[in-house]
């Protein structure tokens, strides 16, 4: 497996969907995830700042925090011929949940992401790495202290 950093978010120009981009942490690979507006805007937090709103990822975590039970690892995976899933391991089960679902709770909670290898080999089925097409306008995101 191999760690990802959320690098910010882009609004697709093809498509008009936000999407976010997560790198290896050497900057070699970089995965893009299409978001629904309302997870870019959960986790268009981490770039901008506090909003007024609050998230079901934010009841989540809060009721992980006063629970025995902990996320131990989000990892983004795919079938052989695609789709992208996430697997949340929590305490004593492992969960799946769709990937912008997955970014959302690890931008949210300081949670490290990682990808397996044949999620980063298969790049290319998810949305396209043509970057012409998108907006170049990235909003990074705001350093945070993490859990971990």
């Amino acid at each position: 497996m191999i760690r990802l950093v959320f690098a910010g978010l882009r609004a697709c120009k093809g498509c008009h969907r936000p999407i976010a981009f997560l790198t290896t942490e050497d900057g070699e690979l970089t995965l893009r995830v299409a978001l629904d507006a309302y997870k870019a805007q959960e986790l268009a937090r981490s770039c901008e700042g506090p909003t007024k709103e609050k998230f079901l990822t934010d009841f989540l975590l809060k009721l992980l925090a006063s629970s025995p039970y902990a996320i131990r690892e989000i990892v983004l995976d795919c079938s052989e011929e695609g789709p992208l899933f996430a697997r949340v391991d929590v305490t004593t089960e492992v969960f799946c949940c769709a990937p912008q679902e997955a970014v959302g709770l690890a931008t949210a909670g300081g949670l490290p992401l990682y990808a397996t290898e044949r999620a980063l080999e298969q790049v290319h089925l998810f949305h396209p790495a043509d970057t012409e097409g998108e907006s170049s306008n990235v909003i990074q995101p705001k350093l945070k202290p993490t859990l971990h």
